[in-house]
């Protein structure tokens, strides 16, 4: 097992890579990532965590050389999820956080935005305490800021549209007194759904990521939303690479998208990957809901 890891470490690291001379205890040729890569060799993904947050906090690096290693760690912890918390004993004030990081497409709504929701846990007392919170770009600037009710059952924070992709690096979550550093980037290159029109109406058609070994599937879903883009309904898996419009839709639905979600796991906090398309239709005849 170790042997076919050394492979794909190989295969992802060639760039920095220099095979060892008989006898030579370092694997690798002296690199930021070489203490990430040692570790990830030796069968210690918590400690080639910890070295690749290290090498990000020192300096930029190239997403093509710390992504597939992030990937590979990830692989090895079950999605992150086996990755030690960042906070082991956390206040009972402290939700559940989720980042979700989006790519939107569409002739009225392009470009990005970073979102964060929290689901705070029943285990409060009966006084309301303000969370701050606020998420720093990998290069310290403040990207978002906010509060959290220790009252409310689910509550966002959002910022304004990017018309730029947030660049990839060690990110900074803070929410009240715990701290979250996180590693993040964005799809660039690859566009995950695309819509066309034809005679018989609008499709969609679908290319979805590769799931990363041990996280939840990637899946793809169709979502209604009214005037005020509150989501209408349960959302409605599309199982096929090509999909038309559904014909049928919630009372009050006004608009429509089309995503697909990665999802992964860092230390407490839910990092959820979104590539979104705004999907027009015209107006039936109102059904009866659909969900």
């Amino acid at each position: 097992m170790k042997s076919a890891f050394f492979f794909l470490l190989l295969s992802l690291c060639l760039p920095v890579f220099s095979p060892p001379a008989i006898g030579q205890t370092d694997w690798f040729v002296p690199t930021p990532l070489q203490s990430t890569y040692q570790a990830l060799l030796a069968n210690h993904p918590e400690q080639a965590w910890q070295e690749l947050h290290l090498a990000l906090s020192q300096a930029p690096l190239s997403c093509k050389h710390w992504v597939p290693v992030k990937n590979a760690i990830l692989t090895q912890t079950e999605c992150g999820q086996t990755l030690p918390e960042q906070h082991t004993s956390p206040s009972m004030h402290t939700p559940s956080i989720t980042l979700h990081m989006i790519r939107r497409f569409g002739i009225t709504s392009q470009g990005y935005q970073i979102k964060i929701s929290a689901v705070q846990s029943p285990l409060t007392d009966k006084d309301n305490h303000m969370l701050p919170v606020t998420l720093l770009s990998p290069t310290n600037h403040t990207l978002l800021s906010g509060e959290f009710s220790t009252q409310s059952p689910y509550q966002e924070i959002e910022m304004a549209d990017l018309m730029i992709k947030p660049m990839p690096g060690r990110y900074l979550l803070t929410v009240g007194e715990h701290t979250y550093p996180l590693l993040i980037a964005m799809e660039s290159r690859s566009q995950w759904l695309t819509l066309t029109h034809t005679p018989q109406g609008s499709q969609v058609a679908l290319s979805l990521p590769e799931t990363i070994e041990g996280c939840p599937a990637v899946n793809a879903r169709w979502q209604w939303f009214d005037d005020e883009y509150n989501t209408l309904g349960k959302p409605q898996l599309m199982l096929r690479k090509t999909e038309s419009v559904p014909r049928s839709y919630p009372l009050g639905a006004k608009h429509l998208a089309a995503s697909v979600e990665r999802v992964e796991f860092q230390q407490g906090v839910t990092v959820h990957y979104i590539q979104r398309i705004n999907v027009p239709f015209h107006e039936p005849e109102p059904s009866s809901p659909s969900q």
